[in-house]
């Protein structure tokens, strides 16, 4: 893909613009695009355009991944679509700065699900990833509760 230049500050040449700076700023426009869905009361049209940029690789794909796992788990009520797309997250391990909420995610994601199991498999996972994690004492004890 040729770098295409764009014009600066008084309209001096710029630097070129990178495949992956525009593929960022394409991913930037497809989650304020889901967003501006969600948000307008079309939460299934968000999930099936987050969806189509799902599997791209890419440093923003784990953004995706988290984001559609929210709302599967926090609009859609679809809890076990929600635990798989924050697995991919964890798997990815990007971005780093959002791997902690996607391990809890997952377990909650189980939790609603009624898969008890899972869940406790999920949260075994996120103790051996983060034994001093922030969440594990709440997530523990829903678990313990019937």
């Amino acid at each position: 893909m040729p770098r295409t230049a764009t014009r600066g500050i008084a309209g001096t040449p710029a630097a070129p613009a990178s495949p992956q700076s525009a593929a960022i700023r394409s991913i930037a426009s497809l989650l304020v695009e889901a967003d501006r869905l969600s948000s307008t009361g079309d939460p299934a049209g968000a999930a099936r355009l987050l969806e189509q940029a799902r599997a791209t690789e890419g440093p923003s794909a784990g953004l995706v991944s988290f984001t559609l796992g929210r709302l599967y788990l926090d609009v859609l009520d679809r809890p076990e679509l929600a635990a798989v797309v924050f697995g991919e997250v964890i798997a990815r391990g990007s971005p780093h700065s959002l791997v902690e909420d996607a391990y809890a995610r997952r377990v909650e994601a189980w939790l609603r699900a009624g898969l008890r199991d899972q869940a406790a498999g999920a949260l075994a996972d996120y103790a051996r990833a983060y034994p001093q994690g922030r969440r594990l004492g709440a997530l523990r004890a829903r678990l313990a509760s019937p």
